[in-house]
């Protein structure tokens, strides 16, 4: 963009706060396993439960969302239909 319109100075600082916040996460997972390894001395089998379950808790809330969206749509389709009465009509207002 040289020379042309820039995007403004609002743009570059949530650009900046997003690229800091992604390298703080991506750290955060790398970080799970090597101090694992390092400081709890476990083995493989416990590390990768341990970086599943960091995956897990990330996207928990997203899966639960999603998982009741699809609840509420298909609820009605599992459960059996109740026969309804009929109400009678009330009578009309003098």
């Amino acid at each position: 963009m040289a020379g042309g319109a820039t995007l403004g100075r609002d743009f570059g600082r949530l650009w900046a706060a997003y690229a800091a916040s992604a390298v703080g996460t991506r750290l955060a997972f790398d970080a799970f396993p090597l101090i694992a390894i390092t400081v709890l001395h476990r083995g493989a089998a416990e590390v990768s439960a341990l970086a599943a379950l960091g995956a897990a808790v990330a996207t928990g809330p997203r899966t639960a969302i999603a998982l009741a969206g699809v609840l509420l749509l298909a609820t009605p389709l599992l459960l059996p239909r109740r026969e309804t009465r009929e109400e009678p009509e009330p009578a009309p207002a003098l």
